[in-house]
């Protein structure tokens, strides 16, 4: 079980709560409330949040939130939130909401909700709901609802918010 930073492993006192900024956080076997480093590998462990300023990757790990400028790359992990400044890749793995400016790709894995530049749903990767304006389905991917079901639910929603406020008003009266 080590936590290493910058090279140089860390006492287990620094595990519990928040590992201070580095370069690079390598996270092995551990439960670690927060991260903030320029780039984090995180492996069989459980953490809070990364913070990195470039890239995270996971693997066989779990964590509630990720925020990376550069790409996050995921194998045999899950994580809550996934927020990208570039590509997002999940293997094996998956997220209850991905937002990623670059390219998401999805294979044995799953998201509830994806928003991407452009994203591709390969061999048993699952989606709920993506809006992207560059969407493939691979054989074997599924996407139960598109950009047009996200329009379509947005209507609906202020439709039912019209209603109720004339529903209101008409009790007011």
């Amino acid at each position: 079980m080590t936590i290493t930073l910058n090279g140089e492993e860390t006492g287990a006192e620094q595990a519990g709560t928040a590992a201070p900024k580095s370069e690079v956080a390598t996270i092995d076997r551990r439960f670690v409330g927060l991260i903030k480093a320029d780039r984090a590998e995180i492996r069989s462990a459980a953490v809070g949040a990364v913070l990195a300023q470039k890239d995270v990757s996971i693997d066989r790990a779990g964590l509630r939130a990720i925020v990376a400028g550069g790409s996050i790359r995921m194998s045999q992990g899950a994580a809550g939130t996934i927020l990208a400044g570039g590509a997002t890749s999940i293997r094996q793995g998956g997220a209850g909401t991905i937002f990623s400016l670059g390219p998401t790709q999805i294979e044995q894995g799953g998201a509830g909700t994806l928003i991407a530049g452009s994203a591709t749903v390969g061999k048993g990767g699952v989606v709920l709901l993506a809006v992207t304006p560059r969407l493939e389905v691979e054989e074997g991917g599924r996407v139960f609802g598109g950009p047009v079901a996200a329009v379509a639910a947005a209507i609906g929603v202020a439709i039912g918010f019209a209603l109720g406020a004339l529903v209101l008003r008409q009790r007011r009266s």
